[in-house]
This record gives structure tokens, C-alpha cells and sequence, in this order.
């Protein structure tokens, strides 16, 4: 009996160890494709594309074998008109009270996703296909590319292209819609608002994404929704309401941004 004891433990430890080994070693190639990734981009912290898919190098510095920079996407400078009306919309008061924030569980009515100009689409076909049988989707796609990509989502089999909208804005950096797309509010006349932020990746440079913070002004004109500016820099994301009135949750970071 003790003997058996005796092999159960060395079992255990033989196991701990291989683990802290397994761990070890997972560490070091982790810090090895982080330095070759960092050597490669240097101070650009632009997102790569890595074995085909997306990675920003700060957030996702693993695992990296192939490693291919992305393409710059132009961007469009405002005109002064422009400038001037998006100030006189963010100084401006909400058309009526504010009653509270759309929900995480409330009832969607539409869904918006994006191409990203270089990198391609970031939603599975069969996706998008099954969503359209449910709910709006609204197909973002740069205007100077819509002739070229709009017809694979026409072609997709099984979409109820009856549900499916094209939105055209003539600048576009990415596909992170969660990040750069609007929130939304219901005001006490039952209205839905859209409420829009200074997007914090819209900054000049190659690492900025100025079209992206552009687009909301022009999808709520497309969409027929009023737009109210919520004052605050935002990254997009870190946004959780309970559906009451004030009843919204977000990190410390929002904070700081601010």
C-alpha cells in the first residue's frame, strides 16, 4: 500500500513538472515571437496580418510565424463645414430626455458589419447569412470597392437579401465595428438615439483610424436615426448596460481616456 502511495506521488510530481516544463517552454517561444514581431514593426504599432488573420501586436504578440504588414489605407481630410457642423452637434442638447441605454439583452434589429479596405472580411460568410434570416444586416463596404465586393455578399448562398442593406462611406480603416460604430440610447418619447463618441484610435498618423471615427455621422443620415454626441473619448467596446436609467458599467480606462 505505501509503495503504491509512493508511485502515486512520484506520478503527480512527474506530471507537475512536465507542466511547468510545457509552461516554460510556451513562455520563451511566446517572448521570441513577440521580439521577432516588435523587430519587424519597430515603433509602428499598425495591426499586421498574421497566418491570416488580424492581430494587433500589443494585445496579441503570440504565435507568430508569418508575418506581413498591411497595406496603408488614405484617409480623407475634413472639410472646414464639416468641422464646424460635428462641433455644433457635439455642443448641442439631445433632441429630447434621455430614458436609458439600449441593453445587452434587448431585442437587436439590425447588425453592422464591416469590410475592412485591406484585409477582407472579418465575419464568416455562413454568418452573415444566418443572421440575415433573423435580423437587418447592414453591409459596410468602402464606396470606391463596393463594385468589386458587393457582389460575393449578393452571391453568398442561403442570405435573405431582403434583409440586407449596402452602406457606402468614401473612407473606411477597418472592420471593428464594435469598436467605432455608434451606442444607442431610447429617449422618453420611445425614440431611438444614436449616441456617438470621439473614437481614441482616431488619431493622425499611421496607427490612427480617422475614417473609421468618421463614419457614424454619415450612418445615422443613412439609417434616419437623430445623433447625439455623448462627450466622452472612447475605445470602443467597454460598455455594458443594465437597461435603467443610468445604468451603465465600463472599466477605469474610460476614465483615463478622459
Amino acid at each position: 500500500m505505501k509503495n503504491m502511495i509512493f508511485i502515486i506521488l512520484l506520478l503527480l510530481l512527474f506530471t507537475s513538472l512536465m507542466a511547468f516544463v510545457d509552461v516554460a517552454e510556451m513562455q520563451a517561444r511566446n517572448r521570441e515571437h513577440a521580439d521577432a514581431l516588435r523587430a519587424l514593426i519597430g515603433d509602428d504599432p499598425r495591426i499586421i496580418i498574421v497566418e491570416g488573420q488580424l492581430v494587433d501586436p500589443h494585445h496579441d504578440p503570440y504565435y507568430v510565424m508569418e508575418l506581413k504588414q498591411l497595406p496603408d489605407v488614405p484617409h480623407r481630410e475634413p472639410t472646414q463645414e464639416e468641422i464646424e457642423a460635428e462641433l455644433r452637434m457635439r455642443t448641442a442638447a439631445p433632441p429630447a430626455p434621455v430614458l436609458r441605454g439600449v441593453a445587452e439583452f434587448d431585442e437587436n434589429e439590425s447588425v453592422l458589419i464591416a469590410r475592412h479596405p485591406a484585409a477582407g472580411w472579418g465575419v464568416g460568410f455562413e454568418t452573415i447569412a444566418q443572421m440575415s434570416q433573423h435580423i437587418n444586416v447592414i453591409i459596410v463596404i468602402r464606396a470606391d470597392q463596393d463594385a468589386a465586393h458587393r457582389p460575393t455578399i449578393l452571391g453568398i448562398p442561403g442570405i435573405n437579401l431582403s434583409n440586407v442593406q449596402f452602406f457606402n462611406p468614401p473612407m473606411l480603416d477597418t472592420y471593428w465595428t464594435r469598436d467605432w460604430g455608434p451606442l444607442y440610447s431610447f429617449m422618453e418619447n420611445g425614440q431611438l438615439l444614436m449616441i456617438d463618441y470621439v473614437y481614441t484610435r482616431a488619431t493622425s498618423g499611421p496607427s490612427g483610424r480617422p475614417n473609421d471615427d468618421a463614419v457614424n455621422p454619415l450612418l445615422a443620415e443613412f439609417i434616419g436615426l437623430p445623433r447625439f454626441h455623448g462627450g466622452l473619448r472612447h475605445e470602443g467596446g467597454n460598455h455594458m448596460v443594465d437597461g435603467r436609467p443610468g445604468g451603465l458599467f465600463a472599466s477605469t480606462h474610460i476614465i483615463n481616456a478622459n
